[in-house]
């Protein structure tokens, strides 16, 4: 499920996945949700990749908070 607002929010504490690592604090946005229990796609804006966006997938509650 998209949802029909965009949903900021922040990473609850650091986050990798494989090279890839999002620090606490990384503003992003919920693009999707999917699944029961729900997990979340989210596009995170890491500072120093100016310009750049990352998107993980499957992340909990737990990962995120809203901004």
């Amino acid at each position: 499920m998209t949802p029909s607002t965009a949903i900021p929010i922040r990473a609850t504490h650091d986050l990798r996945r494989g090279a890839t690592t999002i620090a606490t604090g990384t503003p992003g946005e919920i693009t999707e949700m999917t699944g029961d229990p729900v997990t979340y796609t989210v596009t995170f804006w890491p500072s120093g990749l100016r310009g750049s966006t990352v998107v993980l997938t499957n992340l909990r509650r737990t990962d995120l908070r809203e901004a």
